[in-house]
């Protein structure tokens, strides 16, 4: 299947420990008119976390700008606790700054549906349910 983008929310930037909680998905219709499953990233979220790196957009030529530390799955909410590479580049830290500042407050995580569903859950929903994806 085709690889998707789905935004995710930052909460907040510690710039002592250069940490940020941040919420991946939640289970409701999306700007796409799409539902991806919190607990869709679970069957494979060991696999990410091998090299949990985060980029910037999208930008796989470009050294990561952090990491995931941990992870989170509820039914409704997939979270994460991230950490900005700041203290080992300039451009983390310019990144961690934007955020930290509010000039940013979103991130986008690429990912690769492996299960759908095609019969809308949700109100208003037009497009699929995605129940499993790898990041």
């Amino acid at each position: 299947m085709k690889k998707q983008n789905k935004g995710i929310l930052c909460k907040g930037v510690d710039t002592k420990t250069h940490r940020f909680q941040a919420t991946v998905t939640t289970k409701t219709v999306d700007r796409d008119s799409e539902v991806v499953m919190p607990r869709a990233f679970e069957p494979k979220i060991d696999l990410f976390m091998k090299n949990p790196v985060i980029t910037f957009g999208h930008n796989l030529r470009q050294i990561p700008v952090g990491k995931v530390i941990s992870h989170s799955f509820t039914d409704d909410e997939f979270s994460i606790e991230g950490e900005f590479a700041s203290e080992a580049s300039e451009f983390a830290k310019e990144v961690e700054a934007l955020y930290a500042g509010g000039y940013m407050n979103m991130f986008s995580a690429g990912f690769i549906p492996t299960l759908i569903n095609r019969e809308p859950i949700m109100p208003g929903q037009k497009g699929v349910t995605i129940l499993e994806a790898e990041l």
